[in-house]
This record gives structure tokens, C-alpha cells and sequence, in this order.
């Protein structure tokens, strides 16, 4: 009788143990990276793997269809980069597909995106003057067409990475004013045919919004995540310190922040996009 009993355990234990890790398994495996990416080997030595394309409107679909994400776009444009986003929608993408792939993708910070994808030369400014050098190049140039094309109409770069000369302007996680919490920052920057500097709460600065040069035709982004991103302050230190300096980027000069952002309070909270 004793023998029956153990058997009889051993058995509902092994089928509970399957069943279990199957159940696990179905869960908690992650998911493929659902998208193209570029491995980029930055002037440090730390490699730095981009996402090929803009994040596009499929893609985002998905997020708003699992309830992560609360905007949702036209259906018929998937292979279409999204736009018409801001820095507070991506963070709740970011979280959905880190969530799923058990991964560590962000936006990029405007260093590595000067390295990846470095600012088209503009033209002479029209004004030498210093106090003008927020009207020097503004609307100057011909605008983009307000077309948004399918993923890789613009080409593919030297480096990989397609629609680099694009018309879509890709947020950045870096804050314009360095001394300000990037959860109470006024404004990000984002790259395009120039490099503008984005208020967080605008989705759309065909209108206005950057301080010099064409306003952003659109504005979409790209992921970035780097095999440091999961080390720990120590670990990091030790990588980073064992790396060569980088060469400070040469940008074109943007004016300073208005005085009310420049004096935002600082804050301590960490910020839920990157």
C-alpha cells in the first residue's frame, strides 16, 4: 500500500513539475527581438547594437494591442515608421518591449547618436551675429515633404542603419539643459537633417519647436541597447574607465535654453522612458 501511495506521488509530482515548466516556459520565455539591428562599434570600444530601422507603425500596433501602449495608427501603414510620438509614448513602448524580449532597449543619448548618425553640414547661416544665432538658419532650407515613406526608402548608410537621411527628426534621452532631472526636462534632442531641440510634450514641430534650421518634418525614433547597460556602477566604471576618451562631436552651435527651463528643479525621480 505504501509503495502504491509514493508511486502514485512521484508520478502527480512529475506531471505538476512539467506541467509547471511548461506553464513557465510559456511566460516567462523572451521573445525574439521583433525588428533588424546594426551592431555599431563606438570610439570607446563598447559596441552598441541599433535597431536597423525607425521602430515602425506595426510594431507600435502591437504595443497598443496588448493595452502598453494607449496611441494607436493607421492600419494600413505598418511598414511605416511611426511618428507623432513624444518622449512619454515611447516610454511606455520601451517598457512593453523590454518586457517582452527580457531586454534592455532605450532611446539613445545624443552622443551616440552624433557617432551612428552624424548632422548633415548645413549651409552658411544667414546671420554672423552671435544674439542671432537662434534665427541663423531657421526655415531656411526647403521643408521635407510631409510624406511618410516605407522603411527604407531613404537607402541604407555606410554603417548599416537605413532612412539616416530621412525625413523624420528621432528622439534622443538627452536633456538640452545637462543640469536639469531628465524627468522634469522641458526639452529633448532629436536628430534629423539638423540636430533641433524638441519640447517633451509635442508629438508633432512641423509648426515650431526647434530653435534653428527646418522645423522637424516628423517625429519618430529608433532603439539602441549596449551590453553595459545591465552592469552594475562597478562594472561599469571599470568598462568605461579601461575604454580611450571620446573625442568631443563637432555640432553645429544651438542657442542656450529660455531662463524658465534653465532654472526647472532638479528631481530625483527616475525617469519611465529611458
Amino acid at each position: 500500500m505504501l509503495a502504491i501511495l509514493k508511486s502514485g506521488l512521484a508520478a502527480f509530482i512529475a506531471s505538476a513539475v512539467a506541467l509547471g515548466g511548461a506553464a513557465g516556459l510559456f511566460w516567462t520565455r523572451p521573445q525574439a527581438v521583433p525588428f533588424a539591428t546594426v551592431p555599431i562599434r563606438l570610439e570607446n570600444g563598447i559596441q552598441l547594437h541599433v535597431s536597423r530601422d525607425e521602430i515602425t507603425t506595426a510594431l507600435w500596433n502591437s504595443c497598443h494591442d496588448a493595452d502598453a501602449c494607449a496611441l494607436s495608427f493607421v492600419r494600413e501603414e505598418t511598414s511605416k515608421p511611426v511618428t507623432g510620438v513624444n518622449p512619454e509614448d515611447i516610454g511606455q513602448f520601451i517598457a512593453w518591449l523590454n518586457s517582452l524580449t527580457k531586454s534592455n532597449w532605450r532611446l539613445p543619448t545624443v552622443k551616440e547618436q552624433r557617432f551612428y548618425a552624424p548632422a548633415i553640414e548645413t549651409e552658411a547661416p544667414l546671420f554672423s551675429d552671435p544674439r542671432m544665432a537662434w534665427a541663423a538658419n531657421y526655415n531656411m532650407k526647403p521643408a521635407y515633404a510631409r510624406t511618410v515613406f516605407e522603411s527604407g526608402h531613404f537607402g541604407t548608410g555606410p554603417n548599416g542603419l537605413r532612412d539616416i537621411s530621412g525625413n523624420i527628426w528621432e528622439w534622443t534621452s538627452s536633456c538640452v539643459n545637462a543640469n536639469v532631472e531628465t524627468a522634469m526636462c522641458p526639452a529633448f534632442f532629436a536628430g534629423g537633417d539638423h540636430e533641433a531641440e524638441i519640447p517633451v510634450f509635442l508629438r508633432d514641430a512641423y509648426s515650431g519647436g526647434c530653435s534653428a534650421g527646418v522645423p522637424p518634418t516628423h517625429l519618430g525614433f529608433r532603439l539602441v541597447r549596449s551590453p553595459i547597460d545591465n552592469q552594475t556602477p562597478a562594472a561599469l566604471s571599470a568598462i568605461t574607465t579601461a575604454q580611450p576618451a571620446r573625442k568631443p562631436a563637432v555640432m553645429p552651435k544651438r542657442s542656450p535654453m529660455n531662463a524658465a527651463a534653465a532654472n526647472a528643479p532638479n528631481t530625483a525621480i527616475s525617469p519611465v522612458a529611458i
